[in-house]
């Protein structure tokens, strides 16, 4: 069996990742035989704004402009939710890589890999625009502090 990963936990959030990083995934899967999980956070950040009798919707086009509602933020987040799954689809079945989906409900990036284990493998693409720093430095210092209590 070879060395690395027994499983690679990929976050999205919002949008799947850019094709390098689906291009480094598919590399250290096959390498490793391991099996892709990709996970998508659902934001409840943006349910609970959706709450906000001054929130409102913006179509991707920029076009219109209505009261958001949490229904109307659901639906958008499950549109969402699809087109990672395709892109996922795409990049991952092509190279017959064993994977899954699954969608998340949660705030913080440390709610997507609360299930991680030993030989697991979490990948965190950086937003080009370095939206989710804080997100991902926040998630590097949880699993920091898991280790240190780990190896006390």
């Amino acid at each position: 069996m070879p060395d690395g990963p027994k499983r690679i936990l990929v976050s999205m959030q919002s949008t799947a990742p850019p094709g390098s990083v689906w291009h480094t995934v598919v590399a250290l899967a096959a390498n490793s035989q391991a099996d892709v999980e990709c996970i998508y956070m659902e934001d409840v950040r943006l349910l609970q704004a959706a709450l906000s009798p001054a929130a409102r919707f913006l179509s991707p086009q920029g076009q219109q402009q209505s009261f958001a509602n949490q229904g109307a933020m659901r639906r958008a987040i499950r549109v969402s939710a699809q087109r990672a799954r395709e892109a996922s689809a795409s990049a991952l079945a092509r190279a017959s890589i064993r994977w899954s989906f699954r969608s998340l409900s949660g705030a913080v990036l440390t709610d997507a890999f609360a299930g991680a284990g030993t030989g697991d493998l979490a990948i965190v693409p950086l937003r080009a625009d370095r939206s989710n720093l804080r997100q991902v430095e926040g998630l590097i210092d949880e699993l920091s502090d898991q280790i240190g209590r780990a190896h006390v």
